[in-house]
């Protein structure tokens, strides 16, 4: 047997928003083997932990840990972890477990719980296998009590949170997830995820992906299955592919349910866009909000200072894209360069052109929450940065 465990994400104003999903595909896979799985907030007796870890939520997973150890029965129990953190900081972290799988959990955890003995495991999905991956657990007892134990509302309406696809084509180098493989779920298995997910009591769902409104085929493709079940949803875009669309992605979003959508903006300096490789124009950016807001759909921006090179000049340019724009609705986060983004392999191959600084600390983008402000620019100190943060909040933000 195999207890699944998950940080509370205590950095945040609240964690009870948004469930990690992971432990609800892990489930659903290794039952699927014959492996026994509970999913619980606390220990209990088991052979086996597993433990989802990012890099914010570290701390949390020692103490956890900690609580295994300590328990009389679980002298010899084994413990696991995996998730984000694991995947790029191994061997680089204070986290000490059994067991370390870098990449996809199902297969090594399996291997693992069934006598495993090598101590760190990889394992990368190929797009057949995650397409074709049983769908994650939303109708056992225990895994409907742990996505209750989150309190999400989207247009006024209980919701929950979703993937269609991992993986993002793009290339940004603040981002560990760019340039990585796409991996796109059935519309079987999507059908069936949102039959679970109304059976379960939910009326809206946040669709996690990258890259879900890539282009009107794909989500016509997947739309019509939240029409067909009634579901509001939300989704992220980018500005590049939604602009490219025109106004036929707009119109496709809204007529398929969608009510908001989220845009990584990251700052209104052209030059600073163009040196992350975000792919993208100032005036795209603006455009999506202008035709998002003329068919009818919210939107949620994000922006990120402190990147590379980051100055005055484009703090300003940033602070003029969110006035031009008209964005309400938006959260601003201070850059933090976790291992596995190419800023980061820059910083620690050439620091001194690598155009920031930081000291290692929790690596949380908290929006309200205990969030890092640890990097300075050549031109920048981190107290100003936490300063321009707030004052955009204060100012613009509603």
């Amino acid at each position: 047997m195999i207890n699944l465990l998950v940080p509370q994400n205590g950095f945040l104003k609240d964690g009870k928003v948004f469930p990690f999903l992971a432990p609800l595909y892990l489930k659903s896979f290794l039952e699927s083997k014959g492996v026994k799985v509970v999913l619980s907030e606390k220990p209990v007796f088991s052979e086996y932990y597993g433990i989802t870890v990012s890099t914010p939520n570290r701390f949390e997973a020692q103490e956890i840990i900690k609580q295994i150890r300590g328990l009389e029965k679980t002298q010899k129990a084994k413990v696991v972890v995996g998730g984000p953190h694991i995947t790029s900081y191994y061997p680089y972290t204070d986290v000490n477990a059994d067991f370390y799988v870098q990449g996809d959990g199902q297969y090594p955890l399996e291997q693992i719980v069934k006598g495993g003995k090598r101590t760190l495991q990889k394992s990368i999905l190929s797009a057949e296998e995650w397409s074709q991956l049983p769908r994650p657990d939303r109708s056992s007892s225990d895994a409907l009590e742990y996505l209750n134990r989150f309190k999400y509302e989207l247009d006024g309406c209980k919701a929950t949170t979703m993937l269609v696809a991992t993986g993002c084509c793009g290339k940004c180098s603040f981002c560990s997830e760019a340039d990585s493989k796409v991996r796109w779920s059935s519309v079987e298995r999507v059908s069936d995820e949102l039959f679970d997910i109304v059976n379960a009591g939910f009326k809206a769902v946040y669709v996690f992906d990258d890259l879900f409104a890539i282009s009107v085929p794909s989500v016509k493709k997947y739309g019509v299955l939240f029409a067909k079940n009634g579901l509001k949803y939300r989704c992220n875009a980018q500005a590049n592919f939604f602009t490219r669309n025109g106004e036929e992605m707009a119109k496709t979003l809204k007529n398929t349910g969608c009510v908001e959508i989220g845009v990584g903006f990251e700052s209104g300096s052209q030059r600073i866009l163009d040196l992350v490789g975000k792919g993208t124009t100032v005036e795209q950016n603006l455009q999506t909000v202008q035709i998002a807001r003329k068919h009818g759909l919210k939107i949620k921006g994000f922006i990120l200072i402190g990147l590379p090179w980051e100055d005055w000049y484009s703090l300003q340019e940033t602070e003029r894209f969110i006035q031009d724009s008209g964005l309400t609705n938006f959260q601003v986060a201070v850059y933090y360069p976790f291992k596995g983004t190419k800023i980061r392999k820059d910083m620690e191959t050439n620091p001194i052109s690598a155009g920031l600084a930081f000291k290692e600390g929790l690596g949380a983008y908290a929006q309200n929450g205990i969030a890092d402000c640890v990097v300075s620019t050549p031109f920048l100190t981190s107290e100003q940065l936490a300063e321009f943060k707030t004052h955009l909040e204060n100012k613009y933000k509603k």
